[in-house]
């Protein structure tokens, strides 16, 4: 056999493989977001939550997750916040979060998902009031 097409036979076999290797690295299921809703006020606070996928332009197609919460507040004596909880609530990949606050002044907060190599893919929103003009406002700080 000659050089030429040995040559290109051996470059053929090793691309061929390395297209099929990069098709089986995600062959699992994708991994999950978690959403932690953390509430520091002394109200319990009713809000809209949405997901939206950055790669879609309308909104029926960007539409994850549209859900109403209502944030617990802190415990009497307790320092800690309302907390609620989900586990494996949406697909992991790129977000707009927005979030409406439903009590005072009906305020929409939002922020960017972007997922990372860390071990916990989540979604952590903290609800605070402002000490010197007591609105309410979010913290999207534990974003990943």
């Amino acid at each position: 056999m000659p050089s030429t097409r040995r040559s290109i036979l051996i470059g053929s076999s090793v691309a061929i493989g390395a297209i099929a290797g990069c098709q089986s690295v995600n062959l699992g299921d994708p991994r999950e977001i978690d959403l932690t809703l953390r509430n520091y006020t002394d109200k319990e606070q009713p809000l809209r939550l949405e997901l939206l996928r950055e790669d879609k332009n309308e909104l029926g197609e960007a539409s994850v997750l549209d859900t109403e919460y209502t944030v617990p507040a802190p415990g009497e004596g307790d320092d800690s916040a309302g907390t609620i909880r989900e586990t494996d609530v949406v697909p992991e990949r790129r977000y707009i979060v927005r979030v409406l606050l439903k009590n005072g002044r009906h305020e929409q907060f939002h922020s960017h998902y972007y997922p990372d190599d860390s071990t916990d893919a989540g979604i952590d929103i903290s609800i605070y009031r402002d000490e010197t003009t007591e609105n309410l406002f979010v913290d999207f700080r534990a974003i990943s």
